[in-house]
């Protein structure tokens, strides 16, 4: 049964207290915002200012920037605020979430399926393990009591404990799903120089590099890291990734709409925003989206226009940004992302494994979601299977990539 609409936009404000000394407040993340006398937005602030695993995501304004662009929904956005003798000792934001049945493996009607998600993957809590725990309850209970189908946690390490801790939860009727199934993430631990880094390459892989980066001929490679260059950055990925084979699998990546503005403009106030645009001429031929945070640099989104894709303009790219990285403001490690990929081990160092999970509520309609997902799941395998079979698989996973540009749709066709 549905929570009714007038329970779901009720304000919340809770706070649950515990034998361990701890405190638990949940409160409605726009009555907050709103709010100027409130202090928990402050507190959220200094908490991640000192949590030294906290990512940019995490950053109360980063929040903000998104909030005029989520999907409608009747589910309220939460904050869940751990206090400990009063002092904010942990932190975790819950946004609304709707998902597309098939886009999350499921086959048949494409229905609309509403959850939240966690606020920067992770809560904040300085590494303090009841904190964790605490934080991770309060959000499943909200998640139950709202009548929400999941809670998202996006790329989570196999490692980690918050994977472990919301392994546990499947004691008490919770299911898991993963979307994406788990995948291997790639990395670089950055040596100090592009010579020793470099170096690692034989000879021959060393002039392949080279060998294709003349066969672009003249080219400009353009970094983009301050607020008054994201327009044009916008506009020229753009018009790139309108001619991307992402674009035609997943739907166009690079929107150059309002949400992109606020979300690279408040990356780039706070110095985190690098990203790359490399042009021929003065064409624009592939971009690289990323950001790079306490040492960390994350790659967001690449993309390049089709037509080129004989001269190899992503990797020539890619190659000219760690040189730019060795030659200003290195990053500690330079992480991929989820997703395995040749270009991607040739230049890692590191191999680690992630993935996004589903904490599904018990239940019937949790099981039953669960069950939906995981057949249709099984009924794809089994079709990919006799796809490759019968010789049709890499046939179509060229066609699909390699297509000719004039088959991706067009900006007014999106």
């Amino acid at each position: 049964m549905s929570v009714p609409e007038a329970a779901i936009n009720e304000r919340v404000s809770q706070t649950t207290p515990s034998a361990d000394g701890l405190t638990v407040e949940v409160a409605n993340l726009l009555d907050e915002f709103n709010n100027p006398l409130s202090k928990i937005r402050s507190e959220w602030l200094e908490l991640y200012e000192r949590d030294p695993g906290a990512l940019i995501f995490h950053h109360p304004d980063y929040t903000g920037a998104e909030l005029p662009f989520l999907p409608q929904s009747k589910l309220p956005s939460l904050i869940i605020v751990c206090r400990r003798e009063g002092r904010i000792v942990g932190f975790g934001g819950l946004l609304p979430k709707v998902s597309k049945s098939r886009y999350v493996g499921g086959v048949g009607p494409n229905l609309k399926l509403h959850g939240y998600r966690l606020i920067g993957n992770r809560f904040l809590t300085g590494g303090d393990e009841q904190v964790h725990a605490r934080l991770l309850e309060a959000a499943t209970q909200e998640v139950l009591r709202r009548g929400a189908r999941y809670l998202l946690i996006e790329d989570v390490d196999q490692e980690s404990s918050l994977l472990n801790l919301a392994k546990s939860y499947t004691q008490r009727g919770y299911g898991i799903y993963s979307p994406t199934s788990f995948q291997v993430r790639l990395k670089i631990t950055l040596p100090r120089t592009s010579t020793e880094y470099f170096g690692k390459f034989s000879s021959k892989t060393r002039n392949t590099f080279k060998r294709k980066e003349k066969k672009l001929g003249p080219i400009k490679v353009v970094r983009c890291s301050s607020a008054d260059q994201v327009a044009d950055f916008l506009r020229d990925a753009h018009q790139i990734s309108v001619n991307t084979w992402q674009t035609e699998q997943f739907g166009l990546r690079v929107k150059n709409d309002p949400a992109d503005l606020a979300q690279f403009t408040f990356l780039a106030t706070q110095g985190a925003l690098r990203s790359y645009l490399l042009y021929q001429g003065e064409t624009p031929m592939a971009f690289i989206i990323g950001n790079q945070h306490r040492g960390l640099y994350r790659y967001e989104e690449v993309g390049f226009d089709r037509q080129f894709h004989a001269l190899s303009p992503g990797q020539v790219l890619l190659l000219k940004v760690l040189d730019d990285m060795f030659g200003d403001n290195p990053p500690e490690c330079f992480d991929f992302g989820m997703g395995d990929a040749d270009y991607k081990r040739m230049l890692a160092n590191v191999e680690t494994t992630a993935g996004n999970i589903w904490l599904v509520p018990p239940g019937i309609r949790g099981r039953s979601l669960i069950a939906y997902l995981n057949g249709s799941r099984s009924i794809r395998q089994c079709g990919k299977q006799m796809v490759k079979v019968l010789g049709w698989y890499r046939k179509l996973r060229q066609k699909s990539r390699l297509g000719k540009a004039a088959a991706a749709p067009t900006a007014t066709e999106e």
